[in-house]
């Protein structure tokens, strides 16, 4: 059970809402419509500045995706004015999304917000994204140009404040408030290639579900075959959604018991699978029951510390 796994109490002095010294990046939500109906919270985008670009740019928050990336289609015309980033993109440097190798823009200026996250070097996930018009350069509208992945808070503390909709990057967990004193229980995850997985009580059984915020929409996300373990499974919802540019149905089943991290209790989850093997696969190979996105977490503050593999969920 949930109680056999190491955990960590952690008193700590944390005010998320006026910390003083804590650098706060607003983020905003998403909005999005699935089979007829509207999601308010489908996602989360973030203010970014690449290099010395002054546009009003944003880019969502994957913590599901494994590296942070640029859309070619999107980021065109700021390549087409700025020649010193074509000279960075560094054919050497790649990464591989859709089974496709992709370059990378090499050291790279960035910024969250109004905070400096210095060099980093970012993938450009080719042939992919909306257009962006040349004639809307410099307007007020906000572009979405890429995907902000983990791989930018490496070693860091990426702390999400869901309710007053922001986030901020600390050096260590000792750098939150000590004003406001809150409970914070830490529990350990595993990493794989950047992306974390959270023990979570599944079932009577413990399992591992791989954090997702770019799944905000659906508190599960699983196999057919790890839903329909659970007594008298029976598909109540139905989505077709966007994933990758791909349409795919997804079925909602509500789960019986409550799920659990730590000594947080969930009800009345609903869990969402689709029928595609691949999907099953990719759960089976990276030993995984499924995804967690935001849904579970909305009334929550986050402190995820990628050093020391712990997450904090605010009580």
């Amino acid at each position: 059970m949930i109680k056999k796994i190491v955990t960590l109490f952690i008193l700590i002095g944390c005010s998320f809402a006026h910390g003083q010294n804590i650098k706060w990046i607003p983020f905003e939500w998403v909005s999005d419509s699935s089979s007829g109906r509207y999601f308010e919270k489908a996602g989360i985008n973030v203010p970014v500045q690449i290099e010395d670009i002054s546009d009003n740019l944003y880019m969502q928050l994957d913590l599901g995706a494994i590296t942070t990336v640029l859309y070619e289609k999107s980021f065109a015309p700021y390549l087409s004015l700025h020649q010193n980033l074509v000279n960075r993109l560094d054919t050497t440097l790649t990464f591989t999304i859709e089974g496709k190798t992709n370059p990378k823009f090499r050291d790279i200026q960035m910024k969250l917000g109004d905070v400096e996250i210095g060099e980093h070097n970012i993938g450009l996930f080719q042939n992919y994204g909306p257009i962006i018009p040349k004639d809307s350069i410099g307007n007020s509208k906000s572009k979405h140009i890429g995907t902000l992945g983990p791989d930018i808070f490496k070693d860091k503390v990426l702390v999400i404040n869901f309710p007053e909709q922001k986030i901020s990057i600390l050096s260590s967990v000792s750098e939150l408030p000590k004003e406001d004193i809150a409970n914070l229980k830490f529990i350990p995850f595993l990493v794989s290639r950047n992306r974390i997985k959270i023990p979570m009580e599944i079932n009577g059984k413990v399992q591992h579900v791989l954090y997702d915020t770019g799944s905000s929409i659906f508190p599960l996300n699983t196999s057919k075959e790890q839903v329909m373990e659970f007594p008298n499974a029976t598909v109540t919802d139905s989505l077709k959604v966007n994933s990758w540019g791909e349409q795919i149905t997804l079925y909602g089943v509500q789960l019986g018991s409550p799920v659990s991290i730590g000594n947080q209790s969930f009800s009345g989850v609903t869990a969402y699978y689709d029928e595609r093997s691949v999907a099953s696969d990719f759960f089976k190979r990276e030993n995984i029951w499924g995804f967690a996105g935001n849904t579970l977490f909305l009334d929550k503050t986050l402190v995820i510390d990628y050093k020391n593999k712990t997450i904090g969920i605010s009580q």
